[in-house]
């Protein structure tokens, strides 16, 4: 696992074709993906991070 930190407003590309954005607001901080539609995206919960 590659655990990187980024800040607001920053794009992680994955390959060509993928972009992770990080976008911070009132609400908290969302991540957007943007990746082609044949690319499954699934979230989720990590048991611990050390």
């Amino acid at each position: 696992m590659l655990a990187l930190t980024i800040k607001d407003g920053e794009v992680l590309h994955i390959g060509d074709d993928i972009k992770i954005i990080l976008q911070k607001g009132k609400g908290g901080t969302k991540v957007a993906v943007d990746a082609p539609k044949d690319i499954k995206v699934l979230r989720e919960k990590l048991k611990s991070w050390h």
